[in-house]
C-alpha cells in the first residue's frame, strides 16, 4: 500500500539514544486478542516495507459519514503490536477510545525497539519513521479520519521514535501530528531544543514510572527539550509504577485528545467521566503500596483528606515522599470502602 522507501540522515548532534528495557515477555507474533464488547474490529493492514501488517482497531459503528481521530500506538522493546493491543484492550481501554471518536493502530517494529538501540543506525531509524509516516497515510486513505486529529502514544522505545519524528528529523515534516504522549522512554546526553516549526500544532505530555529510576532522567530529558523548542509540553511522575505499561489512564489521555481536538470531533459523544478516585495500576514488590496491602483496581480517594482524581494529582501528594513520612489514604474495593496508610 506504500511505498518502499530507503534514507540516511545525520545523527542529532550531542544526543544519543537509549533503548528501554528488555522486557520479560516472549516474543509472540501477535497474541490471542479477546473480543470484548463494544470494541469493534480489529483488522489488519499490510503496508509494503513492514515484515508484519499493522492492527488497526476500528470502533463499533464506524461509518465514514463523520471524520474520526487515529491513535498510532508505538510499542516498547520486547514487545510487538500485538501485546500493545491487548494492553490497551485490557478493562475495556480500546471500548472507550472508539466511543469518543478514535481508530486505533498498532504497527510492529521491524528491528527490536525500533532501531532505537545500540544497534540501530541512522538509516534503520531513517526507513522505521517513513514506514510509520506511510502508515498513517494509508490509513487517512482507507478510512474519513481528520488529519487534524492524530495522536501518537509511545511505550519505552516507541516513546523515542515518535520524539525523534516529530521533534527532531525531517522523515515526518509535513505529518499532522496533534499529540504525543510518550511513556517511560527518552534521548542521552546535552538537551537540544525540538524543532520550533511544530510547537503550535503539536502537544506533549511525558510520563515515567515513580519507580522506574534507570529511565527518569532520559524522560525528563525529552521533556526538556520539547519544553526548550516552545512546545506546550508536560512531565508527569506515575505513582507506584515501575517500567509499566500504559502510565497514562486512558481516561485521562482521552479528555486531553478531545481539547487538543477542540470541535473537530464533536459530533462523537464525549469521554465518559470514570468513577471517583484513582485506580491503582501496580503493586510493585516492596514499596509502600504493598506495605499497606493496596490491590491493583483499587480507587484511591483521597490522601491525608485531599481527593484524588488524575495522574498529576496523585504525583504532586504520593511522589517524592521522604523517608518516614506517613500518608493516611481513603480507598474503595468494589463497594466498599476503607482507609490505609503508606509508610515511607
Amino acid at each position: 500500500m506504500g511505498v518502499r522507501e530507503e534514507a540516511t540522515t545525520a545523527m542529532i548532534p550531542g544526543m544519543a539514544r537509549r533503548s528501554g528495557l528488555l522486557l520479560a515477555l516472549p516474543f509472540l507474533l501477535f497474541p490471542a486478542i479477546p473480543s470484548r464488547a463494544g470494541e469493534g474490529a480489529v483488522r489488519k493492514l499490510q503496508v509494503e516495507g513492514f515484515d508484519h501488517p499493522v492492527l488497526v482497531c476500528v470502533p463499533e459503528g464506524y461509518t465514514p459519514k463523520k471524520a474520526w481521530g487515529l491513535v498510532l500506538c508505538l510499542h516498547g522493546t520486547g514487545m510487538n503490536g500485538g501485546h500493545m493491543l491487548q494492553g490497551f484492550s485490557d478493562c475495556g481501554r480500546l471500548a472507550a477510545m472508539g466511543k469518543a471518536g478514535y481508530l486505533v493502530a498498532f504497527p510492529s517494529s521491524n528491528h527490536q525497539a525500533w532501531g532505537t538501540g545500540p544497534s540501530g543506525g541512522e538509516e534503520i531509524k531513517s526507513r522505521e519513521l517513513k514506514l510509520l509516516r506511510t502508515t498513517v497515510e494509508a490509513l487517512l486513505k482507507e478510512y474519513r479520519i481528520d488529519e487534524h486529529c492524530v495522536h501518537t502514544f509511545g511505550f519505552s522505545c516507541g516513546t523515542i521514535l515518535l520524539a525523534l519524528g516529530a521533534g527532531f528529523r525531517d522523515e515526518w515534516d509535513g505529518l499532522k501530528i496533534r499529540s504525543i504522549c510518550g511513556n517511560s522512554g527518552g534521548l542521552d546526553g546535552k538537551v537540544m531544543p525540538a524543532k520550533a516549526a511544530r510547537a503550535k500544532e503539536t502537544a506533549v505530555w511525558i510520563l515515567n514510572g515513580e519507580q522506574d529510576t534507570d529511565h527518569d532522567d532520559i524522560s525528563r530529558n525529552i521533556h526538556e527539550a520539547f519544553r526548550l523548542g516552545g512546545y506546550e509540553a508536560r512531565y508527569t511522575m506515575a505513582w507506584g509504577i515501575d517500567h509499566g505499561f500504559p502510565l497514562a489512564p486512558v481516561s485521562e489521555m482521552l479528555t486531553w485528545w478531545r481539547q487538543l481536538d477542540g470541535d473537530r470531533l464533536k459530533h462523537h459523544p464525549a469521554p465518559a467521566k470514570g468513577p471517583e478516585g484513582f485506580e491503582v495500576a501496580m503493586v510493585p514488590p516492596g514499596s509502600p503500596a504493598e506495605r499497606a496491602r493496596l490491590q491493583v483496581g483499587d480507587r484511591i480517594l483521597s490522601a491525608d483528606g485531599r481527593p484524588l482524581n488524575t495522574s498529576e494529582e496523585v504525583s504532586r501528594e504520593l511522589c517524592g515522599r521522604k523517608r518516614g513520612e506517613k500518608v493516611r489514604l481513603r480507598l474503595k474495593r468494589g463497594k466498599t470502602e476503607f482507609e490505609a496508610v503508606l509508610a515511607y
